[in-house]
């Protein structure tokens, strides 16, 4: 039996509304949300304008800074400490969250031992320990600060700094704390034990740069670069 013919019509080539491709929805979705279209995409260039802005300002001031910063170096660097103060302290007052602002503290400190105010390099120096995130820095803060507690008298305090700049991991001020606690020994009246400092220093730091530093410590302190253990057993290997 031959088969019958299947009719269709006009309305069979119509896809039904459930099987509306994606780009018809697409298209309808902007049509409905066209003004709020337009306004979030005016929305994220405003933002990201915004942000570009910011940047420019952030290297801008970055830029600016860092030449205040190397014309105070520069004053201080050639003994103009009127000058060379009101730049770093400048900094380190409008621009603490910057490296270079809280670098500026100390530097503005090195201001103040440099003319000997030891008072006012005492104050910067705490003031810089407490925002410095740079260990290099951070000893050499350490020691100088150790260095004024130790020439007002301090000692304790001096001790304590020097052990905290030595305690710092990658601080290069490690050998030059470790005589300035031998010293302290030698001013706390411990003449014994900074002797034996001296000596140890010696024997374990042999090519240090403070090598000359610690025998003309030793030589103060009326002592040989020998510790005396040394010395016995030069002697009875000399006897044998």
């Amino acid at each position: 039996m031959p088969q019958r013919p299947i009719k269709l019509s006009r309305r069979d080539f119509h896809q039904p509304p459930e099987f509306l491709s994606f780009g018809d929805r697409t298209r309808d979705f902007i049509k409905a949300y066209a003004r709020s279209i337009g306004l979030a995409g005016a929305g994220i260039l405003v933002v990201m304008g915004a942000v570009f802005g910011v940047r420019q300002y952030e290297i801008r001031q970055d830029r600016l800074t860092a030449e205040k910063f190397y014309e105070a170096f520069v004053a201080l660097q050639g003994q103009q400490y009127a000058r060379a103060e009101a730049g770093f302290r400048e900094l380190a007052e409008r621009q603490p969250g910057r490296r270079l602002g809280r670098l500026a503290k100390f530097y503005l400190a090195s201001c103040y031992l440099e003319q000997g105010q030891l008072d006012k390099a005492r104050v910067a120096l705490t003031d810089a320990l407490a925002s410095l995130d740079d260990s290099l820095f951070k000893g050499m803060a350490l020691m100088d600060l150790g260095s004024v507690y130790e020439q007002t008298g301090n000692l304790e305090r001096a001790e304590a700094a020097y052990r905290e700049a030595m305690s710092l991991s990658s601080s290069t001020d490690k050998l030059s704390a470790e005589l300035a606690l031998a010293r302290i020994k030698a001013e706390h009246g411990d003449k014994a034990g900074a002797i034996a400092d001296y000596q140890r220093f010696l024997t374990e730091h042999p090519y240090a740069a403070q090598r000359q530093e610690a025998l003309e410590a030793l030589a103060n302190l009326g002592a040989s670069a020998s510790s005396p253990a040394t010395v016995s057993s030069a002697k009875n290997a000399a006897a044998r």
